[in-house]
């Protein structure tokens, strides 16, 4: 699989600490950055993203703490380190 680019034009890798940009859909983010888990096995250019701060899901009716969020390689920043 082809390693994708983050929006700033770095290679998105495993461990990768990210910014994520915008909000993801039906989900209230506490916190927009987080760490690169890996790259989804289905969808290419899609990252799993573990977050600093569970995102709140509201897509269920209840809210639910979410760790972790899929999200676009051009809606996430490689953060420098």
């Amino acid at each position: 699989m082809e390693v994708g680019v983050a929006r700033n034009g770095v290679p998105i890798t495993t461990g990768a600490r990210v910014r994520v940009i915008g909000t993801p859909s039906g989900v209230k983010l506490a916190t927009h950055l987080g760490t690169v888990v890996g790259s989804d096995q289905e969808l290419d250019g899609y990252y799993v993203v573990r977050l600093d701060e569970p995102a709140i899901s509201y897509c269920s009716g209840a809210d639910e703490p979410l760790p972790e969020i899929l999200e676009a390689d051009d809606n996430l920043i490689v953060l420098p380190g």
